[in-house]
């Protein structure tokens, strides 16, 4: 029995050769590429310390951080000290024996803790109290003023303002005139 052996065409050799050889030139281009990119990108290393260049950019850098801060700073102390204008508005105003009551609420506003001033006053005479402002539903409401008849100190027609003041707000009402027995 004779065994049958097959020949290899020198076409298929020659074709298997040049593949190889391309595979193994691209391979070493890829490769010559990355180490020139790497020499490259690589600076010397020098121990001498900072050149006047970086120290001057550092300088400026560190000029720039400070003016940034303090501008900052600026800005933030202008919005504190600035105050939201807010209207006060007064929802009643009457006397009922010997109280007179003055009630009211600031638009525009929602926050506890903020403080109401009423004013009363008739030709040149005038006095003031005090309440605290809460919140209330929608807006901040005065806690009523309850003053007693004789803090008028005549009868007639009164003329009474309410002011508020807080951290982030401020405003006054419109007067609005009650009659004093």
């Amino acid at each position: 029995m004779k065994i049958k052996q097959k020949r290899v065409s020198k076409k298929i050799i020659i074709i298997g050769l040049i593949a190889a050889l391309i595979v193994g030139m691209a391979a070493y281009i890829v490769y010559a590429q990355s180490n020139t990119d790497d020499k490259k990108a690589r600076k010397p290393i020098t121990y001498s310390g900072p050149s006047e260049q970086d120290k001057k950019d550092a300088a400026d850098n560190k000029a720039n951080v400070a003016k940034r801060q303090e501008i900052e700073q600026q800005a933030k102390q202008e919005t504190s000290s600035s105050k939201k204008q807010v209207s006060p508005v007064i929802t009643n105003a009457n006397q009922n024996g010997q109280q007179v009551t003055v009630t009211g609420y600031v638009s525009g506003v929602f926050e506890d803790g903020g403080t109401c001033t009423l004013v009363a006053s008739k030709d040149g005479t005038s006095f003031t109290r005090t309440s605290k402002g809460f919140a209330d539903a929608t807006t901040t409401s005065c806690s009523p003023f309850f003053i007693d008849r004789s803090a008028f100190s005549e009868p007639g027609s009164w003329t009474v303002k309410i002011s508020y003041s807080s951290s982030n707000a401020e405003g006054t009402s419109q007067t609005r005139a009650i009659e004093i027995q």
